[in-house]
């Protein structure tokens, strides 16, 4: 289950108990008011888990980049990256490094950087 202020009208998440497997987007009326939508509460959606290939469908490609001079495993989207490290996804900047593991989180982490949506094609 994911908690009402960690989502953003049009985040994607899974409504597994409602509709196995459906993806569905947040709506205003979902995330402000915690009513149903299609039937589905919001203690009912559950995170999409960040994969290879959920990160290739929103326009990251596979690269390497230098870190701790040597060549690092990252997914990259123009100047937009994430580093693999230790299994899991992080986006480093000054000062540290925010883990990344599910779709709603990089969606809010794009729209707070960039000040526009990413693109996601599921």
């Amino acid at each position: 289950m994911i908690k009402s202020e960690d989502l953003r009208t049009g985040n994607y998440v899974n409504d597994y108990k409602c509709d196995p497997y459906k993806i569905k987007t947040i709506s205003d009326t979902l995330r402000f008011y915690r009513k149903w939508v299609n039937g589905c509460f919001i203690e009912n959606v559950y995170p999409i888990p960040l994969t290879e290939e959920i990160l290739l469908k929103c326009g990251f490609e596979k690269t390497y980049r230098i870190g701790f001079g040597e060549l690092q495993p990252c997914y990259a989207n123009l100047s937009f990256g994430l580093m693999i490290r230790c299994n899991s996804l992080f986006y480093d900047y000054i000062g540290g490094r925010i883990e990344i593991k599910y779709l709603h989180q990089l969606q809010n982490l794009f729209y707070s950087l960039y000040g526009k949506e990413l693109n996601v094609e599921l």
